[in-house]
């Protein structure tokens, strides 16, 4: 695995150990990570530059003058003429130094001016990257239909560019790959990223503790608390203006940022909130070169939009049969298999069962690799449920440790999780939890999100199907892992994702105790649990959850369904109609839908019900 060598001065490790921890232990060689104690410091120094693939160095007026840093500079830079060292990158972090002040070697590498080390540590994970040999990258195959017509919407000819780009096709089709071929190859090496799921009950608020968590670095637990108070207290107008300002931060480092659509970006209709028209026609009215992607899973409908002119929307769909072969071909390439005389007869019939969709065929090379293309053509029916999207049969025939299951069953209850919680919440060392998501990527249960992990798509449901849901005490554990490695500093606020994935462990473990978190509990946080417990038939905590949320946000019509529907199931009807009456009044859309799901359920258990309300 490709590492960069973290070097800088004691007085910017604040700033290099933010820079650390964003990357993981297992990207970085960083003393507080690595040296063991008690050594010699040149000799832990000699050691881990010889594990090193890119050196990087933050620059500042400090690191300029240590006699430390002028010594693993000389020894980088020994190494790198001996190729040992692949590659370099130098990271101004101060405004006192500049180029010409980097020692003679580096001037000729890459040097970026970077004052915040969130986008420092984008910069490192993405140089890391184009250190993997093209053989050792995923493939990118096809899409050239598509291609073509996206180079004429970009092509000088064109008066007015797109400035916001919309994909969507069903999920693991290959959205993100296409966006990210796209961002590199043709839109001047973008980066894609960084990505903010929008679920029904996110809102701006959410959004903009997002990009802030994104942009604002270091930032303190109570600073963070302010940003929001303020926030709240904005107009929506204002709101937008301030995510937009943000947005246009991340754009700056030549990133394309992604919202990447959950569920809720559309209404029922397929048109978008009217919160969303305004975030993105406000984007797209500024004069800067900054650029968009909408991630989605349906078609959105764009027709009236006032910027229709300033999107692309383009569809993905399935890989056609000669793409989908040469993806198998070059999977098998890429995993060192032996293409004997029955692999090359077996490719036409394997073929036939992917049915374009890519996972089958990154599912079908690993099975080749493990079990010989004799048992997969045997067994072809795991490659029929991938192509129904009938996984529960494919989940069944895993054949993965404990450990592993217990990853995906844990990262099936979780939107995004980073590799430093996951191998706490597992308890595991992030050396094993890494090679284990390996595994797991080449078998495409797992994909990588920037610094984060999330379990694949199609498979999302069929896991707590098959292997059940994790209990309350799993949760407890987790909830406490987490409090004591990373809400420790109070002073420190924890990345948006650990935020959520404590908040989430704290409440299935049965608790409702969200006091020592209670300055960063959002209001979709406390919807969002309401809704899974919903689903999960847990009716009760889903109502607790609901009116909870409900406190917090007592205009929310979403919730206030939530509530009733809670109520409903749990048959406290005369609390139902009270709660339909004030819907009704309030003139919520789908009020006429909720009394006759009422209906429909009081019915079902022969219940006699009041007359209630007209809906006149």
């Amino acid at each position: 695995m490709h590492k960069a060598f973290l070097c800088h001065s004691s007085d910017d490790k604040e700033y290099v150990r933010f820079v650390a921890h964003r990357l993981g232990r297992l990207r970085v060689n960083f003393d507080e990570f690595s040296f063991q104690p008690g050594k010699d410091f040149r000799d832990e120094i000699n050691r881990h530059l010889d594990d090193t693939s890119l050196f990087v160095f933050f620059v500042s007026e400090k690191s300029l003058k240590s006699s430390w840093c002028h010594y693993e500079v000389d020894q980088a830079q020994m190494r790198r003429m001996k190729g040992g060292i692949e590659g370099q990158l130098a990271i101004i972090i101060d405004r006192n130094t500049s180029f010409k002040d980097l020692p003679k070697w580096l001037q000729n590498s890459k040097a970026i001016i970077q004052p915040r080390p969130v986008q420092a540590a984008r910069d490192i994970n993405y140089t890391l990257y184009s250190l993997i040999p093209y053989d050792k990258k995923r493939p990118f195959v096809g899409r050239n239909d598509i291609k073509d017509e996206l180079q004429f919407k970009i092509s000088p000819i064109n008066y007015r560019l797109p400035k916001i780009f919309i994909i969507h096709g069903l999920e693991g089709i290959g959205r993100r790959s296409y966006m990210e071929d796209v961002c590199f190859n043709y839109m001047n090496q973008l980066k894609l990223g960084p990505f903010c799921f929008i679920d029904e009950t996110r809102r701006l608020d959410d959004i903009y503790l997002w990009v802030l968590d994104e942009t604002l670095d270091m930032s303190s637990r109570e600073s963070i608390k302010r940003s929001m108070k303020v926030f709240s207290g904005l107009s929506e107008d204002e709101k937008i203006l301030e995510i937009n300002k943000s947005l246009a931060l991340l754009c700056c480092d030549q990133n394309m940022p992604c919202l990447f659509d959950v569920g809720g970006m559309l209404d029922d209709m397929g048109r978008y909130r009217d919160e969303y028209i305004k975030l993105l026609n406000n984007f797209v009215s500024g004069d800067y070169d900054h650029y968009l992607c909408l991630i989605h899973k349906r078609k959105p409908v764009i027709d009236g939009l006032s910027f229709i002119d300033l999107l692309l929307c383009q569809k993905i769909p399935p890989l056609k049969d000669q793409e989908i072969s040469l993806l198998l071909n070059q999977l098998i390439m890429n995993y060192r298999i032996s293409v004997t005389q029955g692999v090359r007869e077996a490719f036409p019939i394997i073929v036939n069962f992917l049915g374009g969709y890519p996972p089958s065929a990154y599912f079908a090379a690993n099975s080749i690799k493990e079990y010989g293309v004799d048992t997969v053509l045997k067994n072809n029916n795991l490659l029929v449920d991938l192509k129904a999207r009938r996984f529960m049969q494919f989940i069944k025939e895993l054949n993965l440790s404990p450990e592993e299951w217990l990853i995906l069953r844990y990262l099936a209850s979780e939107r995004a999780i980073p590799l430093s919680a996951l191998a706490v919440a597992i308890g595991l060392g992030e050396d094993i939890v890494s090679n284990i998501l390996i595994k797991m990527q080449d078998m495409n249960l797992v994909l990588q999100l920037d610094d984060n992990y999330v379990i694949s798509p199609p498979i999302r449901d069929a896991i707590p199907r098959v292997k059940g849901f994790l209990d309350k005490d799993f949760f407890q554990r987790i909830g406490e892992a987490y409090t004591k490695n990373f809400w420790a500093n109070p002073d420190i606020a924890p990345p948006i994702e650990i935020i959520d994935a404590t908040l989430n462990a704290i409440s299935r473990s049965g608790s409702t105790d969200f006091s020592p978190y209670q300055d960063l509990v959002r209001v979709s946080t406390i919807h969002r649990l309401a809704d899974e417990f919903y689903h999960e038939q847990e009716y009760e905590r889903s109502l607790e959850y609901a009116k909870r949320a409900e406190h917090m946000d007592p205009i929310s019509k979403d919730i206030r369904a939530r509530i009733f529907r809670s109520l409903v199931q749990l048959e406290r009807y005369d609390e139902a109609e009270i709660k339909l009456s004030e819907i009704f009044q309030k003139g919520d859309k789908g009020a006429f839908y909720l009394k006759g799901f009422m209906l429909k359920k009081q019915r079902h258990y022969n219940l006699d019900y009041a007359p209630g309300i007209d809906g006149n």
